[in-house]
């Protein structure tokens, strides 16, 4: 699978929006309510206007495939991702992840990446294994992950 990444646009925002309120997004996301279209353009234009936020879409062969953002926080970036429905399951979510955070690290070589999983969130927890991401807390409904570039398994 040949993905390219290309930084996010404000030309992103209405499929940027249609992911962040498909069902099984709002269902493994922290926040559950579904997103205002002013809310997410306000958003959106505040993450694309912020120099600590990474923020890409994967394509294959130019289709848009899914996206993932770092929040850069001192000596943390805080991830999220998504793969668009017709998508799942199928490995995207793995090799997107995986470019993304190559690119990254080649930034930002020290870094140390953080992710929250809900603990129903299978698919995603099984990726950030096999990405080499340790869980360092846990709470009744969430996973906390940590990864380092001495811990990327590729």
């Amino acid at each position: 699978m040949n993905l390219s990444l290309r930084k996010v646009t404000i030309k992103d925002l209405s499929i940027l929006y249609k992911w962040a309120n498909d069902k099984n997004v709002r269902a493994n996301s922290i926040n559950k309510k579904k997103k205002s279209i002013d809310h997410h353009t306000k958003w959106l234009k505040k993450k694309l206007n912020s120099k600590n936020n990474f923020f890409y879409i994967s394509q294959l062969n130019s289709i848009p495939v899914g996206v993932t953002r770092i929040e850069k926080k001192k000596n943390f970036g805080y991830l999220s991702y998504l793969v668009s429905k017709k998508f799942r399951k199928k490995g995207f979510g793995y090799i997107m992840l995986i470019k993304f955070i190559n690119k990254i690290y080649k930034k930002f070589p020290r870094l140390k990446i953080k992710a929250l999983v809900i603990k129903k969130n299978l698919a995603s927890k099984k990726i950030f294994n096999k990405i080499g991401f340790k869980i360092y807390k846990t709470d009744k409904k969430i996973f906390y992950f940590q990864l380092t570039r001495a811990d990327l398994k590729q």
